[in-house]
């Protein structure tokens, strides 16, 4: 798939959206996190623009009326904030998945909001031998299932 100058490979990889919290937050109770919530609490959300608005996008939600208090780049980063009971983190399941913390816990957002993942390139770069390897690879092991 080519979008503009960029070459997209799509991964049959998809995760849903949502808050992590500590497991002993008030939230913590609930099983699904609706927008109304989401703009009552303090958030730390993607410092990434295509991020941001994927998510207003899905949720039909403006970004500005949320009480973002960080930003980050890496979903890792805003964890210790959310385990001071500083801010809730607007992000996604797998998050827990690479950072597993016993004191943390996910709720889904309501509606279910999913997302799916790509590698992503820019058309005309040179790619070196390997890595045209690793996206046959990808490629070959995604043809297979």
């Amino acid at each position: 798939m080519k979008q503009k100058n960029i070459t997209i490979f799509p991964l049959p990889i998809h995760d849903t959206w949502g808050i992590i919290t500590t497991k002993d937050d008030e939230l913590s109770k609930k099983k699904a996190i609706t927008t109304d919530d989401l703009s009552q609490i303090p958030l730390a959300i993607s410092a990434r623009s295509l991020v941001r608005n994927e998510l207003a996008q899905l949720l039909d939600l403006n970004i500005n009326k949320l009480k973002i208090i960080a930003t980050h780049n890496l979903a890792s980063n805003p964890l210790q904030l959310v385990k001071a009971h500083m801010t809730y983190l607007l992000g996604i399941d797998g998050i827990l998945t690479l950072h597993h913390d016993p004191d943390l816990t996910f709720i889904p957002l309501i509606p279910k909001t999913t997302t799916s993942h790509i590698i992503a390139w820019k058309k005309n770069t040179y790619l070196s031998p390997l890595t045209k390897k690793f996206l046959k690879l990808i490629s070959d092991e995604l043809n297979q299932k």
